[in-house]
C-alpha cells in the first residue's frame, strides 16, 4: 500500500500562528461515544443527525453483519462539535478508532475488501471526517458537515476560509464542487417522509449560496496530499454557523472521471461509485492586520493618551499611518491611524480613530417636570428617565434602575428626588421637587341601620369645601324624619384641589307610635287607675319607677300630671309615650235621699256622692236586709234603716220613711 508525502505549506502556517481560528475543533480531533452497536440492527437511526456527525453506517444491502468484523464490542465513535446538518450520514475517521473500519491511517471497511478505501493520514491531528459530494448516478445524494463558530461573524468585515480535501484512492469521481455556506441558524433535518420534501438528501437549493466555492481551475484530483480550498467573503452580520459540502445541484456539478480499474482488489469500493473527499483542517480567520478588535478608542476630555496599537504576528510588509514598520506603534495623541500588511488572504487595511470622547450629551435628566404636586391619593407616583447613555443609576430612594416609586402613604411629603448617573467619564445629577398632599380626611359611618324616630349628624371634612348629596354645603348636616332607607354621600375639595369622597348607606327601622292603652284622665283622689303598655316592648321604664307593662296609679299617693313611659322595641329602638292624669277631690257624701223613678212609680233610694268602694245596707221595719243590687235603688213605700261604710270607713246610720 502506498504511503502519503505529507505537503507542509509552512506560510499558511506561519500565517496563522497568531491569528484566531473561528471554528472550534477545526480538525476534527474531538470525540464522543454513541449507543454501542446492536447486531440486530443495520443501522443507527435512534441518534438524532443533530446531536452528532453520524459514522458512516451499514447499507441495507448488506446482511452479514459479522463479515464486517464490527459487533456489540465496539462502540460507535461521533464527533463532538460537528454534526450532520440534514439526513445524510457522513464519516469520522480517528486515528485511535476502536473500530478498525474507521481507524486512520488505513481507512478501510474491516475484511470485505468491497468497503477498502485506501489509506490517508489526517492533514494534522488524529482525526478527519469523510463526505460524499456527488453520486455516479447523479443521485441527489450529497454529505455535509456543520459547526458552529466560537464567534459570531461581524458585519461588513471581511473573513479568510480554508479547508482542506484529499481524494480517496479508489474514487472513481471527481467533484470540484466543495463549498462553505455561512448561515445565521441551524439547518437541520430528522429523517421523516413528513420533512423529506424540505431538505431530503442535498442542500442543492436555488436560494442557498455558498460564500466559498472551490475554482474550477482548482482540480481536486489529489490522492497523496491535501489540497486546500480558499477565500475570503465579507459578511453580513450574524453569522454563527458554517456547513461545507456540496451546493451544486448533480447536473451542474464540475466532475471527472478517474482512469483507474477499481475492479482491481486493491481500489474495489463502494466509493468507487461517488465522490467522496476526505476533509480536514477547517480555518475562518477575519482578515485583519490589527489585534486591536475596535474601530475606535475614545477618551474621556484631558485624560492622558496611552494607546498601544498591534498588528498580528504573521503579517509582514507592516507600514504604519506614522511611517513606521514595526509590529506595534505607541500613541500619545488623539487623531486617525491606519496600517497596511500582508495576510494570508492578501493586503490587510485597518483604520482606528482615537479622540476625545463628546460627553455634550450625557446629561440625565428626569422625565417629570421640576416641580411635582400631588395628591396622595393619586399615589404611587412612577419618576423615571429615558435617557440611556449611562453605565449605572442611583436614585435618592435607594432604587438603582431607571425608574423609581414614591409609594401610597397617608400624609403629607415634601422632599427633593435626585438621580445621579454615572459613565465613563463623570456623572451628571437631576432633582425634582415633590409635594405630597393628604386629602381631606372623610369618615362617614359605614352602612348601618337607625330607627326612624332617630336623628343623625353626619360629618364632612374640616378645612375644605363640602358638598352634600342633600345639597347641603356646611360641614356637618343633621338628617330627620328618617322614614324610608337612602344614601347620603359627600364630596370635599380641600384648598390644594385634592379630592375626598364618601358615602353611608341608611336603612330605617319602623318604631309604633301609640304606646298606651289610655288616654288623658280625670279620677278622684282616693280612687285608682290602671294604666298598661302595649305589647312588643322590652325593658319597660315608667316615670314613677316602675319597670313592668302595667303599672296602678293611687291617690292620694300621686298628685295631678303626666305619667311616662320610655321602652325598647325588639330592634332596639328606643320609644316613649305618655298619659296625663288628673285628680281632684270628691264632693261631700250627702245622707240618702228618696227620689222618684222617672221612669216608673217606684222610687229610688239615692246616697248622693257616694264613692267608690263604699258598703251600702238597707232594712225595713221588720230588721229584714233589702237587696241592693244597683245604685240607686228602687224601694217601696215603708220606713228603712240605713247603714253605710264609705270607703274611707266612716260610717253613716239613719231612717228614712218612704211615702
Amino acid at each position: 500500500m502506498k504511503k502519503i508525502l505529507f505537503l507542509i505549506f509552512a506560510f499558511f502556517t506561519l500565517l496563522v500562528k497568531s491569528q484566531p481560528n473561528l471554528v472550534p475543533d477545526s480538525s476534527f480531533e474531538f470525540q464522543k461515544p454513541c449507543f454501542f452497536f446492536n447486531p440486530t440492527q443495520t443501522s443507527c437511526t435512534v441518534i438524532p443527525y443533530d446531536t452528532c456527525c453520524v459514522n458512516r453506517l451499514f447499507s441495507s444491502q448488506l446482511t452479514d453483519i459479522d463479515s464486517l468484523n464490527l459487533t456489540y464490542r465496539y462502540p460507535f465513535i461521533y464527533s463532538k462539535n460537528w454534526v450532520s446538518p440534514i439526513i445524510t450520514t457522513p464519516d469520522f475517521y480517528w486515528s485511535n478508532h476502536p473500530n478498525p473500519n474507521y481507524s486512520a491511517p488505513e481507512i478501510h471497511l474491516a475484511t470485505n475488501t468491497f468497503w477498502k478505501c485506501g489509506y490517508q493520514n489526517p492533514r494534522i491531528g488524529s482525526g478527519m471526517v469523510g463526505i460524499c459530494v456527488y453520486n455516479l448516478n447523479q443521485n441527489p445524494y450529497h454529505e455535509y458537515v456543520s459547526t458552529t463558530l466560537s464567534k459570531t461573524l461581524r458585519k461588513n468585515r471581511s473573513y479568510c476560509v480554508t479547508y482542506y480535501v484529499n481524494l480517496p484512492d479508489s474514487a472513481l469521481i471527481i467533484c470540484n464542487n466543495i463549498g462553505a455556506y455561512f448561515h445565521e441558524e441551524k439547518i437541520y433535518q430528522r429523517y421523516t417522509d413528513a420533512q423529506s420534501d424540505t431538505f431530503h438528501n442535498n442542500l442543492c437549493k436555488p436560494w442557498l449560496h455558498p460564500q466559498i466555492q472551490n475554482p474550477t481551475t482548482n482540480l481536486l484530483n489529489d490522492t497523496a496530499g491535501w489540497v486546500p480550498v480558499s477565500g475570503s467573503f465579507i459578511a453580513k452580520g450574524n453569522e454563527s454557523y458554517i456547513t461545507i459540502g456540496n451546493f451544486t445541484p448533480p447536473s451542474n456539478c464540475d466532475t471527472l472521471h478517474r482512469n483507474i480499474n477499481i475492479w482491481s482488489n486493491d481500489l474495489r469500493s463502494v466509493f468507487s461509485y461517488n465522490a467522496y473527499y476526505f476533509l480536514d483542517d477547517v480555518s475562518v480567520i477575519e482578515n485583519r492586520a490589527l489585534q486591536n478588535d475596535w474601530d475606535d478608542t475614545l477618551y474621556c476630555p484631558g485624560a492622558a493618551i496611552n494607546q498601544t496599537l498591534k498588528v498580528w504576528q504573521n503579517c509582514s510588509n507592516i507600514l504604519w499611518s506614522t511611517g513606521d514598520t514595526t509590529q506595534s506603534i505607541q500613541v500619545n495623541n488623539i487623531g486617525t491611524y491606519w496600517v497596511q500588511a500582508n495576510t494570508r488572504c492578501g493586503i490587510a487595511y485597518d483604520t482606528i480613530h482615537i479622540a476625545y470622547k463628546d460627553i455634550s450629551a450625557y446629561h440625565i435628566s428626569i422625565a417629570n417636570s421640576d416641580s411635582i404636586k400631588l395628591c396622595n391619593n393619586l399615589l404611587p407616583l412612577q419618576l423615571s428617565t429615558t435617557d440611556t447613555l449611562f453605565a449605572h443609576y442611583q436614585w435618592s430612594t435607594g432604587d438603582t434602575s431607571k425608574s423609581t416609586a414614591i409609594p401610597a402613604q397617608t400624609g403629607a411629603m415634601q422632599a427633593w428626588v435626585s438621580l445621579t448617573a454615572s459613565y465613563q467619564c463623570g456623572s451628571s445629577k437631576d432633582s425634582v421637587y415633590v409635594q405630597i398632599n393628604p386629602t381631606p380626611q372623610l369618615n362617614l359611618p359605614t352602612d348601618t341601620t337607625f330607627c326612624s324616630n332617630a336623628s343623625i349628624t353626619l360629618f364632612g371634612a374640616s378645612n375644605a369645601h363640602n358638598v352634600w348629596s342633600t345639597g347641603d354645603t356646611t360641614q356637618t348636616i343633621l338628617v330627620t324624619n328618617l322614614v324610608e332607607q337612602f344614601t347620603v354621600s359627600v364630596t370635599s375639595t380641600d384648598a390644594n384641589t385634592c379630592v375626598s369622597t364618601d358615602s353611608t348607606h341608611i336603612a330605617i327601622l319602623p318604631i309604633p307610635t301609640d304606646l298606651l292603652t289610655q288616654n288623658d284622665t280625670t279620677i278622684y283622689v282616693g280612687d285608682s287607675i290602671t294604666v298598661t303598655a302595649i305589647d312588643n316592648l322590652q325593658q319597660y321604664h315608667w316615670s314613677i319607677g316602675d319597670t313592668t307593662q302595667s303599672i296602678r296609679i293611687l291617690s292620694p299617693l300621686f298628685a295631678s300630671g303626666w305619667v311616662r313611659l320610655s321602652a325598647y322595641t325588639f330592634d332596639g329602638c328606643l320609644v316613649t309615650d305618655s298619659i296625663y292624669i288628673t285628680f281632684k277631690e270628691k264632693p261631700p257624701v250627702e245622707l240618702p235621699i228618696i227620689i222618684p223613678n222617672p221612669q216608673t212609680a217606684e222610687e229610688l233610694f239615692k246616697v248622693i256622692n257616694l264613692p267608690n268602694g263604699s258598703i251600702v245596707a238597707l232594712y225595713n221595719a221588720l230588721g229584714e236586709s233589702i237587696p241592693l243590687n244597683k245604685h240607686p235603688y228602687p224601694i217601696a213605700t215603708g220606713i228603712y234603716f240605713y247603714h253605710i261604710v264609705l270607703a274611707s270607713g266612716k260610717e253613716l246610720k239613719g231612717k228614712i220613711v218612704v211615702i
